[in-house]
């Protein structure tokens, strides 16, 4: 969920003991939103191949969202970096997704990966954290800003504030700094 079309996060792989543990705390600490099944479709277009960088910065998906469907894209900053801090956010509803991916087809965008996962969602104090387990990658734990705090660097230090409250540590957790579908995509071209 991006605040002013900004998106601020951290991610960790985390082992399947720390992840039943962080499952446990937040279920008696926090807001339970829901669980759900998503799917999002990454795209690359021919003219400007994202996966050809060493450290893409772009990613243009349809998600599906239950009977919902969404266009999103993502640029994050810095550019061409491992670590970035944030990322520009802009999502718009579709109604029809099969004939987009037609689209996308006619005009030279093309399908790099699917990532699949099982969502449950929380509210813990001023944070949503997603408890994710990602088909091909495992359990993985996600803190998101749902407002800044003065600053993109401001809002970071209180994500790692929250990361070292939950013991989202080495080695049981590993910061993840390419997102799931870089990781499922290095993968497949292994």
């Amino acid at each position: 969920m991006a605040f002013d079309n900004i998106e601020i996060e951290l991610k960790f792989r985390v082992t399947e003991a720390l992840f039943t543990s962080i499952g446990d705390l937040l279920s008696s600490g926090a807001l339970f939103k829901g669980e759900f099944r998503q799917i999002d479709h990454y795209f690359v277009p021919k003219w400007n191949n994202y996966l050809a960088r060493e450290f893409p910065f772009e990613w243009l998906s349809i998600r599906e969202r239950g009977d919902n469907s969404v266009l999103n894209y993502k640029h994050f900053h810095p550019e061409g970096v491992e670590v970035t801090t944030h990322c520009d956010e802009y999502e718009c509803p579709i109604s029809d997704p099969s004939t987009l991916v037609s689209i996308f087809r006619e005009v030279g965008i093309e399908r790099a990966v699917i990532v699949d996962k099982t969502r449950k969602l929380y509210r813990f104090e001023d944070v949503e954290i997603t408890m994710d387990r990602v088909q091909g990658l495992g359990p993985f734990i996600e803190i998101e800003a749902t407002r800044e705090h003065g600053s993109i660097d401001g809002t970071r230090t209180h994500l790692n504030k929250i990361a070292e409250r939950l013991r989202l540590m080495p080695p049981e957790a590993e910061v993840d700094y390419r997102g799931y579908p870089y990781l499922l995509w290095k993968s497949n071209a292994s």
